[in-house]
């Protein structure tokens, strides 16, 4: 990319300017999009709204099939409760991020130079930065379909709303599933 096709974003604490890879923020809605940030801020994940993974966290007729955020901005107006478990079931789904740290729904994006948020989370906002490093799914033919990245195997993702409680033993169950593949 040209020098004239990169984004700064001056961090409001430390006054440092962060330079992106992008002509701009980038909009998560006109784009078909979802995106988290990990832990640090640091790391951006993105997939695309049409892959057949997000069905199994994001269910069909539960509101939110097209896009996530949808879980966090009607929040008050539903069931919180149902919302945060799809967003946590997601969530823990993911591998870690490259750094280390968990991807969440409420990380906001962080300065390159301190740990101060530059751009807030997809709850906040529908914009993002893409850093390096970053985690891009799902883009074009040939690659990474978010499914493919996900740990929790999609016949597991998703458990019928009427079932019991899983025990004990079956959540262990399909920790060790969850690790072994």
């Amino acid at each position: 990319m040209s020098e004239t096709e990169k984004l700064t974003v001056k961090c409001p604490q430390c006054g440092q300017d962060n330079v992106f890879d992008q002509p701009h923020a980038y909009h998560a809605g006109f784009g078909d999009q979802g995106f988290l940030y990990s832990d640090s801020g640091r790391f951006t994940l993105t997939w695309s709204l049409y892959d057949s993974a997000i069905d199994l966290y994001f269910p069909p007729k539960s509101g939110y099939e097209h896009f996530p955020v949808a879980a966090a901005s009607i929040a008050p107006l539903k069931n919180v409760d149902r919302d945060t478990m799809m967003r946590r079931r997601f969530e823990e789904a993911l591998p870690s991020a490259p750094d280390g740290g968990r991807w969440r729904f409420d990380n906001p994006a962080r300065c390159l130079f301190c740990p101060a948020p530059i751009s807030g989370s997809l709850l906040q906002t529908v914009y993002y930065l893409l850093y390096p490093g970053s985690i891009v799914t799902g883009t074009a033919d040939g690659d990474v379909k978010l499914g493919e990245y996900l740990m929790t195997p999609p016949d597991t993702a998703l458990e019928p709303t009427s079932a019991k409680p899983a025990s004990p033993l079956s959540r262990l169950a399909r920790w060790f599933r969850r690790r072994s593949t």
